[in-house]
């Protein structure tokens, strides 16, 4: 049972404890400072491309992605979750509402398995013209 930090409320904890069941089959575990950390990288990453998030609900979306990639340690998971999670508001940016978050999330990790684990402007930039040639 994951104990109760003074920053995260209830409903991330249910969502942090959900997420920890499916990632772990994968042998990945976030903890809550992890958490708190991929919270205001989100933060980051929306300021820098003038969007607005309410929830998290996408760190776990892109954690229980992420955790069956050939390309992730545990020791870089935590890190590779921010690094996708700027691509994606980078992509979100430019195609706005065209895609729900799990759809962008997987076409991201489509080209993100294609580029061997790399995560770059150029994924970002394939991504977006994919979705406006559709």
């Amino acid at each position: 049972m994951i104990q109760t930090p003074q920053h995260l409320n209830q409903q991330q904890l249910a969502q942090l404890e959900a997420t920890n069941q499916e990632i772990a089959l994968a042998g990945h575990q976030l903890r809550a400072k992890d958490i708190r950390y991929l919270c205001k990288r989100q933060k980051q990453s929306c300021h820098q491309f003038s969007l607005v998030d309410i929830n998290h609900q996408i760190v776990y979306t892109i954690a229980t992605t992420l955790a069956s990639s050939p390309y992730i340690r545990q020791d870089d998971f935590v890190e590779r979750i921010a690094d996708f999670m700027h691509a994606y508001y980078a992509t979100r940016q430019y195609i706005k509402a065209t895609l729900y978050d799990e759809q962008l999330v997987a076409l991201l990790y489509q080209h993100y398995l294609a580029n061997f684990g790399e995560i770059h402007s150029e994924m970002v930039y394939a991504c977006i013209q994919q979705v406006r040639a559709k």
